[in-house]
């Protein structure tokens, strides 16, 4: 297989030209082939980066408070000795204490950890799938993972996209991409070769790992697997970057160095003045270091654990996943989100939010029922997002869709709507303009007025309608 140039981009590449870059041919590679290329790339999947138990209860140790603690644990252990030869258990108290804080905050901690840690590794596991693939000229059904560079595979709706692959063949393929660029809209694909200077969001002649297909079918080649997909590299740059420290760890690391500062100084003018006044001897020493333990807050690591305990028993009540306990704090700091991509920071699922008829139409029932047998999508993931939530909105409302006998008229970007018949019924959905120049001329301005309000409040709009005879 020849190495493509950093000059040329598949997207730019006409179908012929990415099986010889590939050295690959629509009836796929040989078995011989596969196996050699597996050896070279490896499976189609990303690296497992998953924290050993061991790796868990060292980290819950690496925070300065947790320094602290320990350096007050040491102290208060030597301590005891320095005052009386023969120590009794309970002159160790402070050092059970600081132990007992030791012990609880790790252990939440590793708790805590270890579960997102799990949950985190079985939804990558969630990540793959079968694969239909054409290998020495026979398609058959494969796991992702053992997809290699130059495969042959199709696509159709409902379908996970696996690997980054150059569209080939393409029937009202549409892609799903919000994971990657933040927007819900479908893009349509092609197998047309686009220039150079197309960015990433708009190459719709290429499918990327981690993406859906909504709608239609095709068939692609694989141009990148695993860790060398577009969402291999997110994944990379996310594991490589390292953390800051959080403004809490931030504000204890001053406030400790202060404290440091602070007992260093009294102990070093006690000493001094002990020194001045010929009374330095053990009983001063003594009592320099019961200072220095004394000034160290040994409450306060506990007191910041059991809180973020409690913020994250908060946070999953809702479904939310946290790793790690500092995350709580950073997640408190936040004032101000920028962002462009809503698809990232909602749920990514469009809903039904308000139902409106004219008085001469039967009800909201009759309203769903007409919008979800008037729709091409299947639950649960299967089309368009809007006709799916019309579905859900239905489904909600225990309504059942009639069956499709006939599509009269397909959607697409010139028609704006959809004409089904069904036993008895002929539906309509679509874009208001469309349905609305459908209606009397008497009806128009209060069907035109109720979709501007809607609009107005940021909503999508679609309308409905049955014809009946010849209206």
């Amino acid at each position: 297989m020849k190495k493509i140039s950093k000059s040329q981009l598949w997207h730019t590449l006409s179908e012929s030209q990415v099986f010889t870059e590939l050295d690959t041919t629509q009836d796929g590679l040989s078995e011989s082939e596969v196996k050699r290329r597996r050896l070279r790339d490896g499976n189609n999947e990303l690296k497992n980066h998953s924290i050993s138990f061991w790796t868990i209860i060292a980290n819950q140790f690496n925070n300065i408070l947790i320094y602290i603690l320990l350096a007050a644990f040491l102290i208060s252990i030597v301590m005891p000795f320095l005052e009386k030869p023969h120590p009794a258990w309970g002159d160790f108290s402070d050092a059970f204490v600081i132990l007992a804080i030791l012990i609880l905050n790790a252990v939440l901690g590793v708790i805590q950890e270890y579960k997102a840690d799990k949950a985190i590794q079985k939804l990558r596991q969630l990540n793959t799938q079968s694969v239909y693939v054409c290998r020495n000229g026979k398609y058959h059904t494969i796991h992702s993972t053992e997809l290699v560079i130059g495969d042959i595979i199709k696509v159709e709706s409902g379908n996970k996209i696996v690997a980054d692959c150059r569209v080939i063949q393409a029937h009202d393929l549409k892609i799903n991409q919000s994971l990657l660029t933040g927007e819900s809209d479908l893009i349509l694909k092609t197998p047309d070769i686009l220039p150079k200077e197309t960015d990433l969001p708009n190459q719709s002649n290429m499918l990327y790992s981690g993406t859906f297909v909504a709608t239609g079918e095709g068939t692609c080649v694989v141009v990148a697997i695993g860790s060398k997909s577009e969402l291999g590299t997110i994944a990379r740059l996310v594991t490589e970057t390292k953390a800051p420290l959080t403004p809490l760890q931030i504000r204890l690391k001053k406030l400790s160095k202060d404290i440091g500062i602070l007992v260093a100084m009294l102990c070093i003018g006690l000493y001094v003045v002990s020194v001045w006044q010929n009374q330095a001897g053990i009983g001063i020493l003594m009592m320099i270091l019961s200072l220095a333990v004394s000034a160290v807050p040994e409450g306060l690591p506990a007191i910041i654990t059991l809180t973020f305990a409690f913020g994250i028993k908060t946070l999953s009540k809702h479904h939310i996943l946290v790793r790690r306990l500092d995350a709580i704090e950073t997640l408190g700091s936040i004032s101000v989100i920028c962002s462009d991509k809503t698809g990232t920071i909602t749920e990514n699922k469009m809903t039904v939010q308000e139902l409106w008829h004219p008085d001469s139409f039967k009800d909201d029932t009759h309203l769903l029922t007409l919008a979800a047998s008037c729709n091409q999508a299947k639950l649960p993931n299967i089309g368009d997002p809007t006709e799916l939530a019309l579905l859900e909105a239905a489904k909600a409302a225990k309504i059942k869709a009639l069956s499709i006998e006939k599509i009269v008229t397909a959607f697409s970007s010139e028609t704006k709507l959809l004409a089904t018949d069904h036993k008895g019924h002929h539906f309509i959905k679509g874009a208001p303009e469309k349905i609305i120049k459908m209606l009397p001329a008497a009806s128009r301005k209060e069907f035109q007025n109720q979709a501007e309000q809607m609009m107005s409040k940021g909503l999508r709009v679609l309308a409905c309608a049955e014809k009946k005879g010849g209206h």
